[in-house]
This record gives structure tokens, sequence and C-alpha cells, in this order.
């Protein structure tokens, strides 16, 4: 803990081996004694720690550094100390009494006592300093510090507030003055560049229009070029779109059905003959066992009868198949050798509205020929016909109702349905 008072015991600063010399005699006295270290730091970075001292005197080479210290000092008196500390030797940090000077403004140094033991041995090593310093408030410090060397820092300060004032006067008139300047030469500036921009603005809008007329005459003429290319090869490349039509209507001239309908085809022609040969080796079955037996027997006569019947009906249901496939591919055929030439008709027709009113003639056209023209144009006359049925099918549909037992059968047909 540090030992503090209302009045803190201060002393004016003094020179730097002034207060070295009045440590060491600190350390002669019987408080410090037999062993005690001094430590000595300056506000230039110098820094001595821990030097011994035995009965007040250095020991080897101590005695060494001491005479190097107070050389330094008295060669440099410029260099002031900011602490100077001594303690008794073999003290650990709980049990040390240290009286430590302090000064960082070079006019006003503080004596601390940092101690552990009690305020009695505070005050004895405060009461030592003080027979080696002149200790005061630092209040009193401030008010009586008269004598020579106190007017000498006064009339330094004086004169150096006086230099700084005018110095602080010249660069207010200077500072108002470069205002002054600077705010007429930036007006000066603002209206050269306003000039100038106004009359380099008025040269760019001439240059502009000139180059927009230009840019109009070059706008009109390509205009012109344009409508007589365009005149010009009209014809042309409508003659090409219809050779690239023929070539397209070539590639559909041949009608052919794709790699999935065709697969689907296999399937039902796969499917079909499987069935007959399943019904025809059911019917085979049973008619051997029918015909070529010993006793007729009825058992063998349903399934002969129901196979023939199947075998029978899907040949029928086959050919009929094949036949609405060979006619469906026919009108597919015709339909596109329609279409290849509804387009050229299409193709003709717009050529001769076009060249009617090419280069603004608008020639009327003869709504006979027109109609003519496009007459049943891209109609698709597709033949109807009942869709293709299974005789099972027909034979089911017509079939309505059966009813089985109590002595009757009662079948109800499509016809007696009410």
């Amino acid at each position: 803990m540090a030992l503090t008072t209302s009045s803190t015991p201060s002393t004016r600063a003094l020179p730097a081996s002034d207060v070295f010399a009045r440590f060491l005699k600190i350390a002669d006295d019987d408080f410090y004694k037999p062993d005690c270290t001094i430590t000595v730091q300056t506000g230039s970075g110098l820094t001595w720690s821990n030097l011994r001292l035995v009965q007040g005197k250095p020991q080897g080479a101590q005695a060494r550094w001491l005479d190097e210290i107070a050389r330094v000092f008295a060669e440099r008196p410029s260099i002031g100390i900011t602490t100077c500390s001594i303690q008794r030797a073999h003290q650990n940090q709980q049990n040390q009494t240290q009286l430590q000077y302090s000064c960082n403004d070079g006019l006003v140094a503080t004596f601390v006592v940092n101690h552990a033991v009690d305020n009695a041995t505070a005050l004895l090593v405060l009461d030592l300093a003080a027979t080696h310093f002149d200790l005061s408030p630092v209040s009193q410090i401030v008010v009586n510090n008269d004598g020579p060397w106190h007017e000498a820092v006064l009339k330094s300060r004086e004169a150096t507030i006086s230099e700084l004032s005018a110095a602080l006067q010249k660069l207010i008139g200077a500072a108002a003055q470069f205002t002054t300047q600077d705010a007429e030469r930036r007006r000066v500036a603002d209206e050269e560049l306003e000039r100038r921009y106004r009359e380099r603005e008025a040269q760019l809008r001439m240059e502009f229009d000139a180059k927009l007329a230009v840019l109009d005459k070059r706008a009109a003429s390509l205009a012109e070029k344009e409508k007589e290319y365009l005149t010009r090869n009209a014809q042309l490349a409508r003659r090409g779109e219809q050779h690239r039509l023929e070539e397209l209507l070539k590639d559909v001239g041949t009608v052919t059905v794709s790699a999935s309908v065709a697969e689907k085809r296999k399937s039902t022609f796969k499917a079909i003959i499987t069935l007959v040969v399943v019904a025809a080796i059911v019917a085979v079955v049973a008619g051997v066992n029918l015909f070529l037996g010993y006793t007729f027997e009825w058992k063998f006569a349903v399934p002969f009868a129901s196979s023939m019947f199947v075998v029978f009906a899907t040949l029928t249901y086959f050919i009929q198949w094949n036949d609405r496939w060979a006619r469906d591919h026919a009108d597919a055929e015709f339909l596109s050798r329609r279409y290849r030439v509804d387009a050229l008709r299409a193709q003709w027709l717009a050529e001769w509205v076009s060249e009617s009113t090419e280069g603004g003639k608008n020639l009327p056209l003869p709504p006979e020929l027109v109609a003519a023209f496009s007459r049943n144009m891209f109609e698709a006359q597709t033949g109807g016909g009942e869709p293709l049925r299974h005789a099972l099918e027909r034979l089911v549909d017509q079939a309505k109702r059966i009813e089985v037992g109590g002595g009757r059968t009662v079948v109800e047909t499509g016809s007696e349905k009410k």
C-alpha cells in the first residue's frame, strides 16, 4: 500500500547529479544499513537497476558504476531523473520498504513510500527524506516558487508565449490573406471554366448537328437502296423459297411409319398369330378326341367348336386388319401428294399477290381466279366407316344379359334392350 496524505510530500525538481548524490547520502543512514539497492531511471531512456551499497559504500564493480553515473550526470546537465528509488536488500515483494522520487514535468517531484509493515516505518522513511530534501506540499511549491531560477523560468515562458502569440497572429493574418486570394483565384478560374465550357458546348452542338444531317442523308439513301434491292430481289427470293419447298416436298413424298409404330404392328401381328396357333392346337386336340374316339363325348365338342370359331373369327379379323392398314397407308400417301400440290398452289398464289403489290402498283386480282386457285386447299378428306372390331367383340356386344336357372335360359341382346 502507498501512504498518502492531504499534502503530498514534494520538492522542487533538482538536477540529476544532485538527486543522485542525495540518495547516496540516504543510503548511508542507519535505516538502510547494512545493505540496500538504488534504482535510477531517466527521461532519456537511461536506466541503472539494483545498484548495491553495503554500509553506504559500493562494493567491487558497483563503485565503477557509481562513478560512471556521476560523470554522466555532471557532463550532461540536460538529463533529468524521472524515477529514483532506494530499498533494503534481501526483502521480498510483500515485505519491502522503498522510498521513491518521481518527477514527470521537470518542475515538481513527489515522494512515495511503498511499504507493507506499518505506518510508523513509512513516516520514519519520509522524515529521513525530509532531512536531505526540502519537502513541501505541491500548492506551496507553486505559490512560493520564487528566486532567480523561478524568474528565469517565468521570463522564458513569457517570451515563449509572446513568440507563440505573435506567430499565431501572423498565421491568422496569412490564413485570412490566403483565404481571400484563394477565393478570388477560384472565382476567376470558375468564370474561365464556365466560358470555355460554353464555347466548347456550342462548338460540339454545331458539329453534332452537322454529323446528324449527314447521317440523315445517309439513312435516306440507304432506305432508297434497300427498297430498290428488295424490289429487284423479291422475285428471286420467292423462287428460292419455292425451290426449297419443292425439295422438302420430295423428302415427304414417300410415306413411311416410324420404328415405334412398326414395332407395335409387329407385336399385334405376333399376338394374332399366337392366338390362331393356340386355338388351332386346341381344336386339333379336341377334334381328335371327338371324332376318333369310340363314343361321342360332349366335353370335347364345346372346346372344338369354340376353338374353331376363334380360329375363323381371328383369321377374319386379321384379313380385315391388314386391309384397313393398307387402306390407311394409301390414304396417307394420297393425302401427302395432295398437300404437295396444295403447297405449290399456295406458293404460286402468294407470289402472284406479292407481284401485284410490288412498287405500289396494287393491281386488282380477279376473284374467280383467286377462288379457283384456293378451292379445297389443305382440306383433309379422310374416309369414315365403322371402326374395326373382332367377331367375339361383336358377339359380346350383342348379348347384354344372360340368365340361366329356374328351368329356363334368357339371353337379352342389344336390340331387345329398352
